[in-house]
């Protein structure tokens, strides 16, 4: 068989097998039921106009109240301007404004309208790109996820899907199998391309980024694509040509309008390629690759200037990292969550874990060719160590741009060791194969992705059933809410309370006009006989019955109240 009918069936092989696992993708988001308050935080932020939280106090957030009222001047665009800039410095002044109007604030009646039109896009608000630029600049993340997602939202007004989303993840996810199978050609290592897709797609971790809500599969691709881009810059003797350059900074810069982790690992792999050009002397290709960064980073400030803020002085920023918590006890949090990843039992994982490191060492100090392993090595391991650093909780969401360089780090390694153990290469690929598959299928048939959230579809059964009927939600906290957005677009009306604003309950109209209505209690509240007695007491209800308990910490008791 010549090499191009070889090649041709390979390509062929390879593609079918990366449909099988989209096809495995799309059976795992049909049993998603519910949503994680980011998720729906993304939706919103994408698709509601000029704001990017449902609000329970009314159509207008206080931001926006002081931004109307204190800063834009119409017509003078010096003037608001400077306005931006003294509040923009004077934190103070700006905390002092934003509680004085804040206190002035109270829950209301929320239509299941006012709910829909969040999460969706308004046909007279399609690809309107401005509304989301401003509520990405108010967040703490660049926008190009959320760019992408009201985009798609856009061809489908007043609708609102998981399958919106999971269309942008899914099309990343199939990219990035292109982009393992480019960077193992690249390495001269095509045979493992199979092996090292099937342990990445079948990872409970692979299929947990693809069916969240986030950016963190695009993350996952570009981080990919930039670690292709500069491995062969590497193997080609550091010369950049023009297309070369191009799409080093358009990747460079998409990356870094995707999800700011992605910085991280690509500082890694500048960091070694300035080292190894120092070392091989190339001075010529040292300047044009700095320079191509140089400008990537001043186009993408330019595009995005409110990322220094975001980047350096948000509550996410680099200066929250000493809040996180003890660092040693998240770096092994974030280990034992890459286990997850893989469903690797405890023990099992923490063996791997050693043979690898062993195994690694010992191929860097047998290696002539160091330049490979540094590049595969350093910048996966220094952003897992950054992350356990810096990220806000300790959660597998923060590593899943990490997964397919890991997924190529375990499948070489693993490869290696099999090749060395046995001589013959057709045996050692048949073995490798078989325990990629045994592992893959024992986490199947095991484990669970996350972001499932199963059970939630009891909460919309109870809300059908009860749609006409008052809804109102306890819980704490301002944002934490918004994981319920299906549920208020299906009540009638919905009244979002604190558990410290039960008074609003006291002679309300709406439950005073009604016979009965339906309670939502955040389970990790407390003192919920004394809140459930304080809601009859308020409302002047007798009666109660709990129609669902969810068995999650996290989850809500709903009653229903009647007269």
């Amino acid at each position: 068989m010549d090499i191009k009918k070889k090649n041709q069936i390979n390509l062929a092989i390879f593609i079918l097998i990366v449909l099988v696992l989209c096809g495995l993708m799309v059976f795992y988001m049909s049993k998603k039921e519910g949503f994680h308050e980011d998720e729906m935080f993304t939706y919103g932020s994408s698709n509601c106009t000029y704001d990017n939280l449902f609000q329970p106090h009314g159509k207008e957030d206080t931001f926006n109240k002081i931004v109307r009222n204190y800063i834009i001047v119409d017509g003078n665009i010096g003037k608001t301007v400077e306005n931006a800039w003294y509040y923009f410095t004077h934190q103070d002044e700006w905390n002092k404004l934003f509680s004085e109007i804040s206190s002035k604030e109270h829950p209301v009646w929320k239509t299941r309208e006012e709910a829909k039109d969040y999460l969706t896009v308004a046909p007279n608000e399609r690809f309107n790109y401005v509304s989301v630029y401003y509520n990405q600049a108010r967040d703490v993340h660049p926008p190009l996820y959320c760019i992408l997602n009201h985009t798609v939202c856009s061809f489908f007004p007043d609708t609102f899907s998981k399958y919106f989303f999971f269309s942008i993840s899914l099309a990343f996810f199939v990219g990035t199998c292109f982009v393992i199978r480019s960077i193992l050609k690249l390495l001269d290592k095509e045979k493992l391309v199979i092996p090292t897709v099937l342990l990445y797609g079948l990872s409970m971790g692979a299929i947990s980024t693809v069916i969240y809500a986030r950016m963190y599969m695009m993350l996952a691709f570009f981080t990919l694509a930039y670690f292709y881009l500069t491995l062969k810059i590497y193997k080609y003797g550091f010369k950049m040509t023009k297309k070369t350059k191009v799409l080093l900074g358009t990747t460079t810069i998409l990356g870094f309008l995707s999800q700011y982790y992605f910085c991280i690992f690509a500082l890694g792999c500048f960091v070694v390629m300035i080292a190894l050009m120092i070392k091989e002397k190339k001075w010529h290709e040292l300047k044009s690759y700095i320079l191509t960064h140089i400008i990537s980073a001043l186009i993408g400030v330019l595009i995005y200037p409110i990322c220094i803020y975001q980047i350096f002085f948000s509550y996410r920023g680099v200066g929250a990292a000493g809040a996180n918590g003890a660092y040693f006890e998240g770096l092994v949090k974030f280990v034992e969550l890459l286990f997850k990843a893989y469903s690797l039992p405890m023990i099992l994982g923490v063996v791997a874990l050693i043979i690898f490191t062993a195994w690694y060492i010992y191929k860097f100090i047998k290696s002539k060719e160091k330049g490979y392993l540094l590049l595969l090595i350093i910048p996966t391991f220094l952003s897992i160590l950054v992350i356990a650093k810096i990220s806000p909780y300790k959660e597998l969401r923060y590593l899943y741009g990490l997964l397919p360089a890991l997924s190529i780090l375990i499948t070489l390694g693993l490869s290696s060791i099999v090749n060395t153990t046995i001589k013959n290469r057709k045996i050692g690929m048949t073995i490798l194969v078989v325990i990629i598959s045994i592992a893959s299928i024992y986490g199947l048939a095991t484990k669970e992705p996350e972001h499932l959230y199963k059970g939630y579809s009891n909460y919309l059964k109870i809300a059908e059933e009860n749609s006409e009927d008052p809804f109102v939600y306890i819980g704490s906290g301002v944002f934490n809410h918004i994981q319920s957005m299906p549920e208020f677009m299906t009540y009638k009306e919905s009244l979002i309370l604190q558990e410290t604003q039960l008074e609003y309950l006291k002679d309300n109209e709406e439950l005073t006009n009604s016979n009965e209505f339906i309670l939502s209690i955040k389970k990790y509240i407390g003192n919920r006989d004394k809140i459930l007695q304080q809601v009859l007491d308020y409302t002047g209800y007798k009666n109660y019955t709990v129609l669902y308990d969810d068995e999650g910490e996290t989850g809500c008791i709903i009653f229903k109240f009647s007269k």
